[in-house]
């Protein structure tokens, strides 16, 4: 009899082990697909979200609770099925490591500053911002 990975004491196949909790990142960026989902016109529900990217209603949710980690897999097909790319997802997605984020605000100015380096556009800046 050929063995399995089950047999052998591995979880999810042979020799996969469990995935275990979310990284920061990982909580990152569901939860900026979370809030891209709640803000998108017209409404889009969490069934109708994860249908379309071929996701499991609780892999969705145990995913956003941070027990699982996201794998790119399911970033692209949510990321398509919100009609939006990996990178702009990922361009939103602010990580508070050891504290460097101390709130929504802050977070809200690093993602402007961040848009303004990637793009170097001088006319977004405010006048008082703009080197003389």
């Amino acid at each position: 009899m050929r063995a399995t990975g089950l047999e052998m004491g591995s979880v999810g196949g042979m020799g996969q082990k469990p995935a275990g909790k979310a990284s920061q990142l990982s909580l990152g960026v569901i939860r900026e697909i979370e809030a891209v989902r709640r803000r998108r016109r017209p409404p889009l529900t969490v069934e109708q979200l994860v249908r379309s990217a071929d996701m499991g209603v609780n892999t969705y949710y145990t995913t956003l609770r941070g027990d699982r980690p996201l794998n790119t897999n399911e970033l692209d097909r949510l990321a398509t099925a919100l009609g939006l790319t990996v990178e702009f997802v990922l361009g939103g997605t602010v990580v508070d490591v050891g504290g460097a984020v101390e709130n929504a605000e802050r977070a809200d100015d690093l993602r402007r500053d961040h848009d303004l380096a990637a793009s170097d556009d001088v006319d977004a800046l405010d006048p008082e911002e703009r080197e003389p």
